[in-house]
């Protein structure tokens, strides 16, 4: 079983938790899934980013419930592939140092 990620969508965004927007296409065993509305988060402890999926308010204050599932393995492989495509942008962006 083979599995392709291929970002379609990263907008890097420079909020307190949220770092970026992503869209991916993942191809297992010839079918093509596209997951929409991903987002890199800053992790609470530590440095790095975990990918967040899309969600929805619950009855209390502070609680969410996903509405996308995946595999863990799928999720990890997206997450890796859409961190080095955020971390590549980024650079890309990054304005010149001014140098004496």
């Amino acid at each position: 079983m083979g599995l392709k990620v291929r970002i379609t969508r990263m907008f890097p965004y420079d909020g307190e938790h949220t770092k970026a927007f992503v869209g991916a296409k993942v191809q297992i065993s010839g079918r093509v899934f596209g997951y929409n509305e991903l987002t890199l988060v800053k992790k609470k402890e530590g440095n790095g980013l975990f990918l967040g999926l899309p969600s929805r308010p619950g009855r209390q204050e502070g609680e969410y419930h996903d509405i996308c599932y995946m595999d863990p393995n799928t999720r990890k492989e997206i997450e890796k592939v859409a961190i080095a495509e955020y971390e590549k942008k980024i650079k890309e962006n990054k304005p010149p140092e001014v140098q004496d």
